[in-house]
């Protein structure tokens, strides 16, 4: 755990929850990015980075997704990464 660890919670607001399009739009995101980036969904964890993870998931509309980052951009990934999955 670094100084640049960051979390926040998200919900999940689309109507078809977390498909294979929203999934590979998150990774494609997430990999811009240089810190680590995870999401759970309770017991379920992802990397980010990864579309299949993302997806393994099965987010469904109103579920809330835990976000953590670390790294130096920490920040700046959640803001981008949480937007996406509420959008």
């Amino acid at each position: 755990m670094t100084e640049f660890r960051t979390t926040c919670r998200v919900h999940v607001t689309s109507a078809d929850g977390i498909h294979l399009r929203r999934a590979a739009a998150v990774s494609e995101c997430a990999r811009h990015f240089t810190c680590e980036l995870h999401i759970s969904r309770g017991s379920l964890h992802a990397d980010a980075k990864s579309v299949l993870d993302v997806l393994c998931l099965a987010a469904c509309p109103g579920d809330e997704l835990l976000l953590e980052a670390d790294g130096p951009e920490s920040l700046h990934a959640l803001e981008s990464i949480s937007a996406l999955i509420a959008w």
